[in-house]
């Protein structure tokens, strides 16, 4: 994607945003709906911009890894895969959390060994977004036997989810082309 394009994206995404504040103001004035509906429903959309973006750039998060893209990882397959085996000490909360993973990343070291990244795609990352990331690479490996990496894929970050990646192996993908603080 060119900067162009890339800006042209966002002015796009921006107006859509302004109609929908908006539209969402005039219900909250005749008291439709409240403050946190309306905050969730931009939060909702920039989250869907930041799921489309890293599933068209998933080979970044392979690189970012000095690792070789190999595929995206269907959820049809995540599916199969935790279904075969065995989850009674996985909790429901953390099932539903692996089922819903934004994407799955194959990739290869130098030596041919495989492994897995998954990938949390938000807006904004906060803690928790770090902490299911990290479930998700440590359920990944269980089910694959496989190494698996933690990445959170945003355009921002929050101070908390910035203290995890510190600390953790957690790695995160800033999708904001003009920072180059990732």
């Amino acid at each position: 994607m060119t900067s162009s394009e890339f800006d042209a994206t966002m002015q796009r995404i921006d107006a859509s945003l302004q109609s929908n504040q908006e539209k969402l103001q005039r219900m909250k004035d005749r008291d439709e709906i409240t403050v946190g509906e309306m905050s969730d429903d931009g939060h909702f959309v920039g989250s869907l911009w930041a799921w489309d973006r890293s599933a068209r750039h998933s080979p970044v998060f392979a690189l970012r890894l000095n690792l070789e893209y190999r595929r995206n990882v269907p959820m049809q397959e995540l599916g199969r895969l935790a279904m075969s085996q065995d989850t009674s000490d996985i909790s429901p909360l953390d099932l539903r959390s692996f089922y819903h993973t934004r994407g799955v990343v194959e990739a290869e070291d130098t030596d041919g060994q495989l492994h897995y990244i998954a990938v949390i795609a938000v807006f904004v990352a906060y803690e928790a977004d770090g902490i299911w990331a990290l479930r998700c690479a440590e359920l990944l490996s269980r089910f694959t036997g496989q190494p698996a990496h933690a990445v959170v894929a945003s355009m921002q970050a929050q101070k908390d989810f910035r203290g995890l990646v510190g600390c953790e192996p957690l790695h995160w993908v800033c999708l904001d082309k003009r920072a180059r603080t990732d």
